[in-house]
């Protein structure tokens, strides 16, 4: 995958093309799905573990706690989608 300027394209299309085409041209770019930046997270550990020796971590991000192991085989935050690759301190 390969991230553009969409608003740049745009430009360098109406300048590129005339007017009739564009019509259609922008219609199209318009229509297509955009893609939010990625947050990158980690797991912090929340606490002690309990009678179940479960450990409750929290999302660097949000806040989010998970109960481990899910934390794991979690390499996304349930809540906010950060994904769980931060080195320490992120």
């Amino acid at each position: 995958m390969r991230l553009i300027d969409a608003d740049e394209l745009i430009y360098g299309l109406k300048t590129e093309f005339g007017q009739f085409a564009m019509k259609y041209i922008l219609a199209f770019i318009k229509a297509q799905p955009t893609i939010d930046p990625v947050k990158h997270g980690r797991w912090i550990q929340a606490g002690q573990p309990n009678e179940n020796s479960e450990t409750l971590y929290r999302c660097s991000i949000c806040g989010y706690l998970e109960v481990a192991p899910l934390y794991d085989t979690n390499n996304y935050c349930g809540n906010c989608g950060a994904k769980m690759d931060a080195k320490e301190g992120g």
